[in-house]
């Protein structure tokens, strides 16, 4: 029954394509950068995954404080996808595809054009000289993308000298800046994240299902702790650990399996 098959999937993709489009619509009411607003539908067997992709400067404003801008969306798409017998995911991808975002550049230092540029939280310091990377926002009178030229661990951050960033004025040029580097050029452990990649991330366990989305990281001695908020279990505290985070990848739910006792069963 091929024809019949391909009928149902076509079908789907209707239904998916109309979330989008009320997905699409929220967001551009959001953000600041309208035109950079564009969505993906992925159509898997289960269900759909709507992937949204917004300029670098509005991925907080759609997962909004504490992920409750992203939160809104995922449940208006949800309460519709079911009104159509159909199911989707939502989720915000910024400026993701060939370039990560890795570290902020804070103030300068001197007068020969190094500044000090801090790891987003959550990163290590993955700056090497010869790096090629993008800075963002980008400036009129400067390129967007520039090399690493040194790098010096000062325990506060990194020195860093840019080619063509030589003096105090172009430094103070790049302060604020978010430095981007392509994702071939470096490697991060398996359970390195930045804040921004993992707010509003849905959480799921392998015995429990949905536990909600994190809403809030906090950072302990020891490790990392995830504050995950949902209607099911209301708020669960995830240790970022090898033993419970069990995949973590660039985009999409994260697998974990919880230890017995951090879940109330009663809700």
């Amino acid at each position: 029954m091929p024809e019949v098959d391909a009928a149902q999937l076509e079908g789907e993709a209707m239904l998916s394509d109309r979330i989008a489009d009320l997905v699409e619509y929220l967001v551009v009411q959001i953000v600041d950068d309208p035109d950079s607003v564009s969505l993906e539908v992925i159509d898997g067997e289960d269900a759909s995954t709507i992937e949204v992709s917004v300029a670098e400067d509005d991925v907080a404003k759609v997962i909004g404080r504490r992920g409750r801008t992203i939160k809104a969306i995922r449940t208006l798409a949800r309460a519709l996808a079911a009104r159509l017998d159909t199911a989707v995911e939502v989720e915000v991808l910024g400026l993701r595809s060939q370039y990560k975002n890795i570290a902020r550049v804070v103030k300068p230092h001197g007068r020969k054009g190094e500044v000090l540029a801090q790891p987003l939280r959550g990163l290590p310091s993955v700056l090497e000289p010869g790096m090629r990377v993008a800075l963002t926002p980008p400036a009129l009178k400067r390129d967007r993308f520039c090399t690493v030229a040194t790098v010096n661990d000062t325990g506060d951050g990194d020195l860093v000298a840019f080619e063509g960033i030589d003096d105090l004025t172009a430094a103070e040029g790049i302060t604020g800046c978010y430095v981007l580097a392509n994702r071939d050029d470096f490697e991060l452990d398996s359970l390195d994240a930045a804040y921004t990649d993992l707010m509003g991330r849905e959480v799921v366990d392998e015995r429990f299902g949905s536990l909600g989305t994190i809403v809030e990281i906090m950072s302990t001695p020891a490790n990392d702790v995830w504050v995950v908020e949902g209607d099911r279990y209301g708020e669960v505290l995830i240790p970022v650990i090898e033993q419970v985070v069990l995949n973590l990848p660039d985009q999409g739910a994260i697998s974990v399996h919880v230890m017995d006792g951090l879940i109330d069963m009663d809700k």
